[in-house]
């Protein structure tokens, strides 16, 4: 799951499903670090894999 709050870290745990945490605003990467996201993205271009 992509996520841009601690709503969706916490509702991607709950569920048992990995998530990676869109910090798409200043601040938001160590906000959102602190719910132990899989891993952290600050652009959705990240999610496409590099040739």
């Amino acid at each position: 799951m992509v996520g841009d709050s601690v709503t969706d870290i916490h509702a991607a745990h709950a569920a048992g499903t990995p998530v990676v945490a869109y910090a798409n605003k200043p601040g938001k990467h160590e906000r959102l670090a602190a719910h132990h996201p899989d891993a952290i993205i600050s652009e959705l271009t990240q999610l496409i894999p590099q040739r």
